[in-house]
């Protein structure tokens, strides 16, 4: 845990990718050998993040969907969360890297997880992943220049960010 948050401070305080990237990785082997899924799904999360301000953008989206795939094996309220933050940041970096239509696919799935609910999570939290999941829709379609259909999605989120005075 202490390591993850340790790679979560190099990578967006410090912004030190390099000891970003050794701390998570440190991080990923600790939750291996102590069957710890949930930050496991971390330390692959802050890995990726490091690894994509390194330059290494393809390695930072593989990091990401195995990430989600160890989040969404993890039955707690803690560990949907944790996946819908790698898929929202998987779905941005195929955008990014020109691959629209997948990062949509990604974001549709964040939307469904939402809609579903998270057990011992308020509505008021989950109406948050919610638009930002629907941003991120928005901001594909308009990647795909699907314009009208962009709209909506944008609108909602911006409604759930104003209603939250965010």
């Amino acid at each position: 845990v202490h390591l993850n948050y340790l790679a979560w401070a190099y990578n967006l305080c410090v912004h030190d990718p390099h000891a970003a990237l050794a701390s998570a990785d440190a991080a990923l082997t600790a939750a291996r050998e102590c069957g710890d899924g949930l930050q496991e799904g971390w330390a692959l999360g802050y890995g990726a993040g490091a690894l994509n301000r390194l330059g290494r953008a393809g390695e930072a989206q593989e990091r990401l969907r195995e990430g989600a795939r160890c989040l969404a094996s993890q039955d707690s309220p803690q560990g949907r969360l944790a996946e819908l933050t790698s898929l929202n940041s998987l779905g941005t970096l195929l955008r990014q890297a020109g691959r629209a239509a997948e990062a949509l696919d990604i974001h549709r799935r964040s939307e469904r997880i939402c809609r579903a609910g998270v057990p011992g999570r308020t509505d008021e939290v989950i109406a948050l992943y919610l638009a930002v999941a629907r941003q991120q829709i928005g901001n594909d379609l308009a990647a795909l220049e699907r314009w009208q259909e962009a709209e909506a999605p944008l609108r909602q989120a911006l409604a759930a960010f104003d209603a939250a005075q965010m």
